[in-house]
């Protein structure tokens, strides 16, 4: 340890104990954050003593670690009395992060070399993000300190936590999306999940960067259908080459209008939550994350031998984990089987998640999807079966495949269940 960072722990705990404990309040250090083992255990002591609500004394501390008494009495007139406390904790915060950082770096060299290259750069990352975050601890706040804080303007379109998705019908029924929330999209092959989750994807990215996992789509097929839907232009007509004059025209116009952040990952051999959660740091690294998109959830896989429900099951587990890690919404894709085909009523139920009845329990939302037919056109349902901040609804939408696009009927168009 060196002159500096032993200065700083003596001081520190000098402060501790002629404040009677009362410096420890301002203070977001841990014990770890000592490097000696006996600056550690003096602290850590102080600690408890001050969240019992004793006085941290001397006296009551050398009765308490009686082999540790004769550095605690010589903190006793070593210093000054005007302890420039904050500036030897930044100090020693900075050496404890530094020391930290070493011992990943030791670490790292015995790394498990069956490891795919993804899972050990997310590995590495979540070691250094674990030393990073020790440093992370808040001082206490309550809630008259945190009232002005809770009342800034929201980002322009946001409403608090909550992110709108393109159709104000579903932000009517449901608020929007709220970040750290996992939202799951479920339905039959062929209804439309993709499409949901693209145009969910264009509006979020207006409001930071999306990490767009696509493990059925290629990210040109994708991004065709993005073209499709923002310049209103016939999907098939983009997809053949065959674009009239004035359809070149509106995919010019829309080109620079276009804005949305969508960053798309089409691997699609072996990917995990590993895979989603390194691609989503990567991201985030181009500007502030706003939302994860997984299409779809059945596809996902590592290696192992544990069955496929077994792993549906850890799968939607992590994506709520990560969901919560980072901060975002995580939009997750999910098939269902084949019941509601058996059925006079078509609806989809959710207990026709596909795999895994772990599903329902870690999402915040599960939304299922259907189409109808009416005489003035298609519609797709959003029947939001699961909500665990509200209610249950439907809400209806107009679909407009050939585009790539779900239009909003009106801000009223749902119905509680």
């Amino acid at each position: 340890m060196d002159d500096a960072q032993s200065t700083a722990a003596t001081r520190i705990l000098h402060a501790v104990l002629s404040s009677g404990g009362r410096a420890l309040d301002d203070l977001t250090l841990t014990a770890d954050d000592f490097d000696l083992v006996e600056h550690e255990a003096i602290y850590s002591a102080m600690l408890e003593m001050r969240a019992a609500g004793r006085t941290v004394s001397q006296e009551a501390l050398s009765l308490r670690l009686p082999k540790h008494a004769d550095t605690i009495w010589s903190l006793d007139s070593a210093y000054a009395a005007s302890v420039s406390v904050d500036h030897y904790a930044e100090i020693l915060s900075h050496k404890s992060l530094v020391r930290r950082l070493r011992a990943v770096g030791a670490g790292l060299s015995g790394l498990d070399t069956t490891m795919s290259p993804d899972e050990l750069v997310e590995y590495a990352r979540g070691k250094v993000d674990a030393a990073v975050g020790a440093q992370a601890t808040r001082p206490v706040e309550f809630m008259p300190e945190l009232w002005d804080e809770a009342l800034q303007p929201d980002v322009e379109g946001t409403v608090g936590s909550f992110l709108p998705s393109p159709w104000p019908a579903f932000d009517a029924a449901t608020g929007g999306f709220r970040r750290g929330g996992l939202y799951i999209f479920g339905a039959r092959p062929g209804v439309g999940k993709t499409v949901v989750a693209l145009n969910i994807a264009m509006k979020l990215g207006n409001f930071g960067t999306v990490a767009y996992s696509s493990l059925e789509m290629g990210r040109d097929e994708l991004t065709r259908r993005a073209i499709a839907a923002h310049a209103d232009v016939d999907i098939e007509a983009i997809e053949r080459r065959t674009l009239n004059q004035q359809q070149v025209a509106m995919v010019a116009a829309s080109r620079r209008t276009f804005q949305s952040r969508v960053a798309i990952d089409d691997r699609a051999h072996m990917v995990g939550p590993a895979h989603v959660r390194q691609f989503a740091r990567t991201v985030s690294r181009r500007g502030e994350l706003s939302a994860i998109i997984v299409d779809y959830l059945q596809l996902m896989d590592v290696r192992g031998n544990a069955d496929r429900r077994a792993k549906v099951t850890d799968f939607s587990r992590q994506l709520k984990v990560l969901a919560k890690d980072l901060n975002v919404p995580v939009i997750a894709l999910s098939q269902l089987n084949r019941d509601s085909e058996k059925r006079m009523d078509k609806r989809p139920l959710i207990s026709e998640l596909r795999e895994s009845g772990s599903i329902e329990q870690d999402a915040d939302m599960v939304v299922l999807l259907s189409r109808e037919e009416q005489q003035f056109g298609e519609e797709i349902i959003l029947d939001i079966a699961k909500y665990r901040q509200g209610a249950q609804a439907v809400v209806t939408l107009g679909w407009r495949g050939d585009r790539a696009r779900i239009d909003d009927y009106s801000p009223a168009g749902y119905a509680n269940s």
